[in-house]
């Protein structure tokens, strides 16, 4: 039975059911996270794609490209041995290189010494300052690439709201100066009292 101590906590709907305010914010909440966590995933994918092309284009080797923490839920391995894998938290990402002991990219310095050769060679460590910092810069350069790509589309295909300048009403107190632009008058407003 529905009381008058009942409607106050929560909310009568047609069917005669009571919806407290929690219920509905906790199944209103996959409205919202379930696109958050796609665009953060998108963001984050296109951050570690900046970093990983620039790595291979500098010829560091790639061990792992992550999108998201924890455990793997699927992946799989491409043709130069890198895994490319989607994890159980996915708020966030990395990309893993030769050289590197955890996904921070954090060198162990015992174990970079050991590398052979070949592996030294594709090992982010081992190569120069200026590839170094182009590593490291390409996932942000990426992210903001993305980001005037995706304003461009929507630019070009929605357009850009704007609200028009038009002065609908001048109110007694506002000192109104005028002059004449291409023959037609324009009025500026100063909030100067009289």
């Amino acid at each position: 039975m529905i009381t008058k101590e009942s409607m106050n906590k929560s909310e009568v709907h047609r069917d005669n059911e009571v919806h407290t305010p929690m219920a509905e914010f906790i199944a209103g909440m996959g409205w919202y996270t379930i696109p958050f966590i796609f665009v953060l995933s998108v963001l984050v994918f296109v951050h570690e794609l900046g970093h990983f092309l620039i790595a291979r284009l500098n010829g560091v080797g790639i061990t792992d490209f992550s999108i998201g923490f924890g455990p793997e839920l699927f992946g799989w391995r491409d043709s130069k041995g890198t895994r490319w894998k989607f994890c159980w938290f996915p708020l966030g990402g990395y990309v893993k290189m030769v050289g590197d002991t955890d996904p921070s990219s954090s060198p162990d310095i015992v174990h970079l010494k050991k590398l052979d050769k070949d592996m030294k060679k594709a090992s982010l460590f081992y190569k120069t300052v200026w590839q170094r910092i182009s590593v490291s810069i390409a996932g942000p350069v990426a992210n903001y690439l993305f980001a005037i790509l995706v304003f461009a589309i929507l630019f070009m295909s929605i357009g850009q709201r704007y609200t028009l300048p038009v002065v609908d009403d001048i109110h007694p107190g506002v000192l109104l100066l005028r002059r004449v632009f291409k023959k037609e008058t324009v009025s500026l407003l100063s909030m100067v009292p009289r």
